[in-house]
This record gives C-alpha cells, sequence and structure tokens, in this order.
C-alpha cells in the first residue's frame, strides 16, 4: 500500500494526463507534471501533483499512456505508511516522504523536509505497529498547482 485517500468519493480526480516515457511507479505513488507529462516524484520532492490512481504503464515514448491522479488539497485526509513504528506523539508533527522500493512512505526520521502532517495515527492498527497507517494532510507548500 502506498498513500490512498481515506475518502475517495470526497477527493477530486484529475483528467487523465499523459505519462511521461518509461514511467514506472505503483498505485498510489506520488506524482508531479513536468512540461506536461505525469511523473514520479523523487526524493524529498518540492512539488507534488497528486496520488496515482493506478500504476505507471512504462510507455515506450511519451504520453503513449495516461492516468489520471487524486489530486491533492490541504484539507483532504489520505492513509499513509510508517517507515517506521507508530506512536501517539507523532500526531500533529510534519515529516517528509520517502520511496522504499516501490512503495512511498511517511518519513518519520524526517522532520526538516516535510511533507506530510501527521493528523490521526489509524484505529485500525495498535500503537507501536511497525508500518503503521496514519492519516495525513500534505502541505501547502509542496502541493503543485496550475
Amino acid at each position: 500500500m502506498a498513500f490512498q485517500p481515506l475518502y475517495p468519493h470526497l477527493i477530486n480526480v484529475s483528467p487523465t494526463i499523459p505519462e511521461y516515457r518509461t514511467s514506472v511507479w505503483e498505485k498510489g505513488g506520488l506524482v508531479y507534471v513536468n512540461a506536461g507529462y505525469l511523473t514520479i516524484c523523487g526524493a524529498d520532492p518540492a512539488l507534488i501533483y497528486g496520488v496515482s490512481v493506478r500504476s505507471g504503464q512504462n510507455g515506450a515514448s511519451d504520453g503513449t499512456y495516461s492516468t489520471e491522479v487524486y489530486m491533492l488539497d490541504p484539507d483532504s485526509l489520505f492513509i499513509g505508511k510508517s517507515n517506521t513504528t507508530t506512536a501517539l506523539t507523532q500526531v500533529g508533527v510534519a515529516y517528509g516522504v520517502v520511496l522504499s522500493g516501490t512503495e512511498w512512505l511517511v518519513d518519520i526520521s524526517d522532520t526538516q523536509n516535510t511533507r506530510v502532517r501527521v493528523i490521526a495515527l489509524d484505529p485500525r492498527d495498535a500503537v507501536g505497529t511497525s508500518g503503521g497507517r496514519y492519516y495525513v494532510r500534505f502541505t501547502q507548500a509542496n502541493i503543485q498547482t496550475f
């Protein structure tokens, strides 16, 4: 699981956006638009356009495939997994995000490059769960707009 909307029916979904060639990311990956093409975000992304509705399709050239994204809004709630164990002291704190293999996680070790704020621990996981889930909001300063 990467990022996913807590209430998908309340999140705006973009029209299809052409993918950058050879784009590979998992459903729920963080993406941005670069020169008109949807691209996976890099480490400590300065801009995040949204959370991908499906995996990148690895097209041979720019625009071979297109996909939609859940568009970010500073009030929308998403579910994200921890890169460590969850704790009550993490609620209300802003953290970075990290790509671990093919999965985006909330980076509890990074309080400098903040991209999300933990709003609550997901009640489906016990406090202290390794890789536990949070309810998060993306920080306004890093939401890509047009």
